[in-house]
């Protein structure tokens, strides 16, 4: 039977993501030095699916320590096919991981998972100017209510485990990885400062400001929200204080110049 490219291709695909073709789709293919089709084929899902564990781990390193090599390729092969690459780059492998891991029952690697990928986004994410503390001091004191920020797009906010953010310094400094568990949470701001990712642990009256203002909210009304977190009589100076801690990471990148 012969078949167009386009055919090939996606016979091709079908036969490494699921090899539900396989019977079929070996028949096309032909012998070589005595190596029966169906083995051509293997060398090069098994290469397929090397290449793409390699990528994840070299995405997910502080995973691949935690888990151990063995556990670690075995939960990447069922992610992948699980959850097939949608990319032509292997920039996006890992994109599902977290959610996968959380959805198999496993929240401590799903948080450490989604760490390390806010990391990596934070390292390639789109450049834009930040603000600056300069900045906000030509704003007219009236305009400060109606004022709506927006986040570098490096920047991601997260909660997760002490110990996730324990394991994770440990091995990026070098150190064994603690054992003992601290299953408290923490909020975490991640984002690219001038010497590549960082992150910071921060007060959950900043993670209730931040994640207001993310989501579009005035700066008066995720005022008011923290009012209903801490007493009224903090709101100013917890608010000053968490909108400086932003401005002097470069973690907000554009204002909404409008209200003046």
């Amino acid at each position: 039977m012969t078949c167009t490219l386009a055919e090939w291709q996606a016979g091709f695909k079908q036969y490494l993501f699921s090899g539900a073709n396989e019977a079929v789709f070996a028949e096309q293919v032909a012998a070589a030095n005595a190596t029966h089709a169906i083995q051509r084929l293997d060398i090069y899902r098994n290469a397929y699916y090397i290449r793409l564990q390699e990528a994840l781990a070299h995405d997910f390193p502080v995973l691949l320590a935690f888990m151990g090599e063995g556990a670690f390729g075995q939960e990447m092969a069922a992610y992948i096919k699980t959850c097939p690459s949608t990319s032509p780059s292997l920039r996006y492998i890992g994109e599902r991981l977290p959610d996968y891991l959380s959805a198999q029952g496993k929240p401590q690697l799903a948080e450490l998972a989604h760490l390390e990928w806010a990391m990596l986004k934070a390292f390639d994410a789109a450049d834009a100017d930040s603000l600056t503390v300069n900045d906000m001091a030509h704003i007219p004191p009236g305009a400060w209510q109606g004022l709506h920020f927006e986040l570098h797009p490096s920047v991601s906010l997260l909660e997760v485990r002490h110990h996730v953010v324990d394991v994770w310094t440990a091995h990026h400094r070098e150190q064994p990885l603690p054992i003992q568990r601290n299953d408290e949470t923490t909020p975490l701001l991640v984002w690219r400062g001038a010497d590549g990712p960082r992150l910071h642990r921060f007060s959950g009256e900043c993670r209730s400001l931040i994640t207001d203002l993310d989501e579009g909210l005035s700066f008066a009304r995720a005022c008011e929200h923290l009012a209903c977190h801490i007493p009224p009589d903090d709101v100013a100076q917890t608010a000053a204080r968490c909108l400086l801690e932003l401005l002097q990471r470069g973690c907000l990148s554009r204002i909404d110049a409008t209200a003046w």
